[in-house]
């Protein structure tokens, strides 16, 4: 199995560092929300539709007795999510995370991580790393010119370039 969020792209509720979730790497480097617990959260989008089979999932741990719940959810549009996984454990985070593994499989091309719970004293939420666990597969979504630049010598009124990969089929 290959971590399939490895360097995706990530976007947040807001905060600093969020590149390092997707780093591959469970050094003692973080992003930290800018909004209380309950209100923030991580979108990884992967390179291409997967199929998943586990999380891992790095909060935080070098607080000393702080912890963090969280809701693990997919989605193939990044606008309407299923939560597939959930962690509710109110123990001390460690460097390898927590595993969640599914029942069965799950196709995805988004990965939301939602902070819920925390007795950090600042209530922020504090990720390290997403991992997800799986394997590519096409499925003949994965459009490869979304959102690529496009260069032209013409172009016309009210038909931009920019539309030529916009993901608007009309």
């Amino acid at each position: 199995k290959d971590n399939v969020a490895l360097y995706g792209k990530v976007t947040t509720s807001g905060g600093t560092n969020e590149s390092v979730i997707t780093d591959g790497s469970n050094a003692n480097s973080y992003w930290s929300s800018t909004s209380n617990i309950k209100e923030a959260y991580a979108i990884v989008e992967l390179a291409g539709t997967a199929e998943i089979e586990e999380f891992n999932i790095v909060p935080y741990y070098n607080a000393a007795a702080t912890w963090y719940t969280y809701d693990v959810s997919v989605s193939h549009d990044g606008v309407n999510w299923t939560s597939v996984a959930k962690s509710e454990t109110k123990a001390n985070p460690t460097k390898k995370g927590v595993t969640l593994t599914l029942d069965k499989p799950v196709h995805a091309k988004y990965i939301k991580v939602q902070g819920l719970e925390t007795n950090h004293k600042n209530a922020l939420f504090h990720l390290v790393e997403i991992a997800a666990f799986g394997r590519f597969i096409d499925d003949g979504l994965t459009n490869i010119a979304l959102h690529k630049n496009v260069v032209t010598n013409i172009e016309r009124e009210g038909y931009p370039i920019s539309r030529a990969t916009d993901g608007d089929m009309v």
